[in-house]
């Protein structure tokens, strides 16, 4: 036989139905977002990784390009300064972290390497735009 119900049970079923539905909605919706944000911080992450990877190889071509170039000339005292700011723009970049680690502020480490290239830019008397549009494959 049929279990019968309390009048009381089915009308607090009745009347709790919107507060279910938006407990049982709260949950799907915050599931789905977890799941979703997790794939766009991946990929935000991946593309900025990107950028940054880039930027550094950037830096390394153009400090090894500038000092081989600089040691064919004659040597004298700007060019000694040139190399050696060279040399710390180079250091910079191949020190730099591969891992995003939480005591490394990368940031920091990114603004401290732009200032040192526009330093060397500044001394070889070239513009110092680095762009991504500057970078061609």
């Amino acid at each position: 036989m049929e279990e019968s119900k309390d009048i009381n049970d089915l009308f607090d079923e009745i009347v709790f139905v919107e507060d279910r539905l938006i407990s049982v909605g709260y949950k799907e919706g915050f599931d789905k977002g977890s799941q979703e944000g997790k794939q766009e911080g991946v990929e935000l992450g991946f593309s900025k990784g990107i950028e940054i990877g880039q930027e550094i190889g950037f830096y390394v071509g153009f400090t090894e390009g500038w000092s081989k170039n600089l040691n064919n000339e004659t040597e004298n005292k700007k060019s000694e300064k040139v190399l050696s700011s060279l040399d710390k723009l180079n250091c910079l970049a191949k020190d730099f972290p591969s891992d995003n680690l939480k005591d490394v502020d990368v940031v920091e480490k990114l603004d401290i390497m732009r200032a040192k290239f526009k330093i060397v830019c500044s001394l070889l008397k070239i513009p110092a735009d680095y762009t991504k549009r500057t970078t061609t494959w």
